[in-house]
This record gives structure tokens, sequence and C-alpha cells, in this order.
């Protein structure tokens, strides 16, 4: 998991609940981890074990769904590109001996992520290439693009996590500042990180192993979600979404 960073969006009211389970769990794996969340108060990152990022909302006059947490997506993505992708970035892990990030995991606090899966995913891409990996999805209709009519981009579930390759990351650096100010209209997060990465020239590649549906959805064939379609998933997951803190206890007790 040295090749991975981890961005982990989250907020104040679930650090020591969803955090706690991803810490104690599956990010035990896991070691670049970065936690994204709407107040770093002192004491936060030390509570969190990893280097914590807060960011303020600043509404636009086009912005309308901001409470989810919607608007951040792009910001975390362009600070993880920035910190660890950039030359500079690189340069120092290289100055100090360590094993250069090639892939980062973008997810939600009540997401889970089976690393060894990932892992044997990862390895059959090549990272230096532009690659955006996911559950992909087409939005609701009434979610249209910045020109009027222009359908939104086929996007990876964000909840399922994405994970989008260095070759990925060091194309779209430069357009990112540009994405963060002008996408603030009414679309998802993971909307506007996939036309932020399309206007970059990249294209999500389905991966049929992220899985936007809870556990019992997928193997106990329980009822989806109203609006949820659970389509081509396969076994064994790469990640599982939404997954309440009490789903993973036998993760814990298997530990």
């Amino acid at each position: 998991m040295a090749d991975v960073v981890v961005g982990i969006m989250t907020c104040r009211r679930f650090h020591r609940t969803r955090c706690r389970a991803q810490l104690d769990t599956w990010l035990r794996r896991a070691r670049r981890v970065v936690f994204f969340t709407d107040t770093a108060e002192e004491g936060t990152s030390a509570e969190l074990r990893a280097p914590v990022i807060a960011h303020t909302f600043k509404p636009s006059e086009f912005e309308r769904i901001f409470s989810g947490g919607n608007w951040r997506a792009v910001p975390i993505l362009r600070a993880l590109a920035e910190h660890f992708f950039s030359a500079p970035a690189q340069a120092r892990f290289a100055a100090r001996h360590e094993p250069l990030p090639k892939w980062i995991y973008m997810a939600d606090d009540d997401s889970y992520a089976f690393t060894p899966t990932m892992l044997a995913t990862l390895a059959k891409y090549n990272p230096d290439q532009p690659h955006y990996l996911g559950y992909a999805f087409i939005a609701a209709p009434h979610l249209e693009g910045v020109i009027p009519g222009k359908r939104q981009p086929l996007f990876a579930n964000g909840g399922a996590g994405i994970c989008v390759s260095r070759g990925a990351l060091v194309a779209a650096l430069p357009v990112l500042a540009k994405c963060e100010l002008e996408y603030t209209w009414n679309w998802p997060g993971d909307v506007r990180v996939a036309q932020c990465l399309v206007d970059a020239g990249i294209k999500v590649e389905w991966v049929r192993t992220f899985h936007a549906e809870a556990p019992g959805v997928i193997v106990h064939k329980k009822r989806p979600p109203p609006g949820s379609v659970p389509v081509g998933l396969v076994l064994p997951p790469l990640s599982e979404y939404p997954l309440m803190v009490s789903d993973c206890i036998p993760h814990l007790v298997a530990l």
C-alpha cells in the first residue's frame, strides 16, 4: 500500500465513529492516508493518526448542493495531486529514498476497501499511463452540464471510491485549479471530478469490483435502496459502500 495515497472525505461529527472504524480495519494497511474534513481543531491529526486538511466552504451564486460536501471533491483531488504527484513532491520523495506514490484512492468515510483486491487490480495497469478507475455511472437526467442540454460525463461513483494513476494526475495538474474555480454548479462531487479529468483528456474505466452497494445487496441479495441500480458487479469486491460502523465488526474480529 506504499504505492497508494488514500484520501478520505469526512467531517467532524464522524471522526470518532466512521473514521475510527476505518482506522481500525482496512486503513491499518495503508501507509499514506490524508483525511479531508470540515473542521481541523488542535489534536485532530493525532486523533485520526494521519494528516488532516480542512476545507472551508465558500459558496458561489451557482452552488446549490453543498451540505453533503459535494463541492469538496475537486479540491481534494487537487490537494492530493499537488502534495504527492507534482514534480517537487515526487522529487522530495526521491530525495528521502521513499517509494514514489503511484495511485490515489479517494473515498467517503463510510466506504470500505479490500486492499489485497485493490493492489491486485492496480497491478494490471501502468501507473504512468492515464487511468481513472471505478464503478461507472450516468447520473440522473435532471443534473445537466455547464452547457444547457449537455449531459454530464460518465463518472466513477465516489462512494465506491475512485483510483487515479500518477499519469492521470500529472496530466490533470494544469487544469485542477481552473476546475476548482469554475465547476460550482449543481452537480455531485464525483461528477465534477469526472468532468475535470475529461478536460485533461481522461475518461473513466469501469472496473466491476468497485461496489457502490452495501454488502447485503451483493452478498445476501437484499433489495437495493430506492434509485440504486446494482449492475454488473463482480465478486470478490475491491470496495463496498455504504458501510456502517456495525458492518465493520466482523472485520475487526477477523483482525
